[in-house]
């Protein structure tokens, strides 16, 4: 756990503050399905499937990466970045900071938050 939550505030710290800004990767998406709104973000080339999720949480919520609670009390990230660079077919679903996260192989970032 330790070893994980210290990968993740170096990873914050390489990415700094862009981390921050989704719309400096990609464009966010959102729609609205029942009592759901849903967004979705394509991670950058250059950034892990853990940075990924932790970017569009901190984009949705106005929030500095920092400012988040810890993803690996949700997931371990050295996993999730490994089952998610096996392939494009692959699909993570876990539930973090009070929403469905789900994160497609392909690179997108799917997070489903109560309306």
């Amino acid at each position: 756990m330790v070893a994980e939550q210290l990968f993740l505030i170096v990873s914050l710290r390489r990415v700094g503050s862009e981390i921050h800004q989704a719309d400096q990767y990609s464009e966010e998406t959102m729609t609205t399905n029942g009592n759901e709104r849903i967004h979705r973000f394509d991670s950058a080339a250059d950034e892990t499937p853990t940075e990924a999720v932790i970017r569009g949480h901190a984009s949705l919520r106005d929030k500095r990466p920092i400012d988040l609670s810890p993803l690996a009390d949700a997931i371990p990230c050295n996993a999730l970045n490994a089952l998610v660079n096996t392939g494009d077919k692959v699909t993570v679903t876990f539930t973090y900071e009070g929403t469905q996260t789900t994160v497609h192989g392909d690179g997108e970032i799917v997070i489903q938050e109560p309306a």
